[in-house]
């Protein structure tokens, strides 16, 4: 039996991600923070959770299957894309299915994990998530990404 969060691949949270990612601009912060080891879907998570009121430290410890799905099947589907892409269209097309699909599944278990995320009612609640993905995460990116990223995920 597939897990629940499997069940459900077209949740609230992959809508708010399809809204948000529609921007060219803030694609490109995202990809920024990819090349700097972050996991976009995690990004886009801190914005999410920000949203609703919830606090990303609250579930840190529930991130680690999360982590492990992103190195051990996102990234290996998206690095064998990149090899692909010059060699055939078709296989490129293919593959590129196959890691967005991956990543749907890795925001269906992320979605999961929200319903865990304790309430916060606090200032700067977006700052207070992404600096608890980045200490979980330890990295330190230039405060002027961090600045756009924190533009972008505001939740309106």
């Amino acid at each position: 039996m597939r897990h629940d969060a499997i069940n459900s691949l077209d949740n609230p949270f992959w809508q708010y991600s399809i809204k948000v990612y529609r921007n060219s601009e803030f694609e490109e912060i995202l990809l920024q923070g990819q090349l700097l080891g972050l996991d976009v879907n995690l990004l886009l998570f801190c914005g999410y959770l920000t949203s609703h009121g919830r606090s990303l430290s609250s579930i840190t410890d529930k991130l680690w299957p999360i982590d492990h799905w992103q190195v051990h099947t996102v990234q290996p589907i998206r690095e064998l894309r990149k090899r692909v892409k010059a060699l055939n269209k078709d296989w490129y097309d293919e593959i590129k299915s196959l890691e967005l699909e991956a990543e749907q599944i890795e925001q269906a278990l992320l979605y999961d994990v929200s319903n865990h995320a304790s309430v916060a009612e606090i200032p700067n609640l977006l700052s207070t998530n992404l600096n608890a993905y980045l200490q979980y995460k330890a990295i330190h990116p230039q405060k002027k990404w961090l600045q756009a990223l924190s533009e972008h995920l505001q939740p309106s």
